[in-house]
C-alpha cells in the first residue's frame, strides 16, 4: 500500500472523530486536513473529479435521511457543514486508503459498506453528533442498506474515474 494511502487512513479517522466529537467546531480541523490532502495527493485531478461525481450522491443521501427523519443532527444547520466535509474526506478515501475496494467482489463490498455505514452512524449517535430515530435497530438496518448501495456505487465510480484518467 502506498505511503499516501496509509496517511489517508489516519486523516480520514481524524476527520471522523473531530466531526463526531466537535461537530460544528470540527470545521477548523477538517478544512486544514483537506488542504493537506490536496497538497500532498499524488492524484489531485482524480481526487477533484471524484468529489464532483460523488458529492451530489452524498448530499442526496443525507437529505433523504433528514427528510425521512431517520436521523436528526445536533447542529444549527439542517445539514451540518461537518457532515459535508466528512463526505469529502470519505470520497477522497475511495482513491487512496479504500482503493482496494475497487478490485473486491461486489457482494463483499455491498456487505462491508452496509456494516461500516451503520456502525459509523451508530457510533456518531453515541458521541451525540446525531440522533437515530426509534426504533433504532430498524432504522440502522435501513441505513445499512443505503450504505451498502452507496459504497458499491462509489467504488465503481472511483474505478471508472481512475481508468478514464489512465
Amino acid at each position: 500500500m502506498p505511503l499516501f494511502s496509509i496517511v489517508n487512513i489516519f486523516v480520514f479517522q481524524a476527520a471522523w472523530f473531530s466531526a463526531a466529537i466537535l461537530r460544528d467546531q470540527a470545521f477548523w480541523i477538517m478544512i486544514p486536513l483537506l488542504v493537506l490532502h490536496f497538497y500532498f495527493s499524488p492524484c489531485k485531478r482524480d481526487d477533484l473529479k471524484l468529489i464532483l461525481l460523488l458529492l451530489p450522491l452524498g448530499m442526496v443521501v443525507e437529505l433523504i435521511l433528514i427528510l425521512t427523519e431517520l436521523v436528526r443532527y445536533s447542529s444549527a444547520l439542517v445539514l451540518p457543514i461537518w457532515m459535508v466535509l466528512l463526505w469529502l474526506h470519505l470520497i477522497l478515501s475511495f482513491n487512496h486508503s479504500l482503493k482496494w475496494l475497487q478490485t473486491t467482489y461486489g457482494g463483499l463490498v455491498f456487505v462491508m459498506g452496509g456494516v461500516a455505514g451503520a456502525c459509523s452512524y451508530a457510533a456518531a449517535s453515541n458521541f451525540g453528533a446525531m440522533q437515530i430515530a426509534s426504533p433504532r435497530i430498524y432504522n440502522l438496518i435501513v441505513i445499512a442498506l443505503m450504505w451498502s448501495v452507496i459504497v458499491l456505487i462509489s467504488t465503481r465510480v472511483a474505478k471508472y474515474n481512475n481508468k478514464e484518467e489512465s
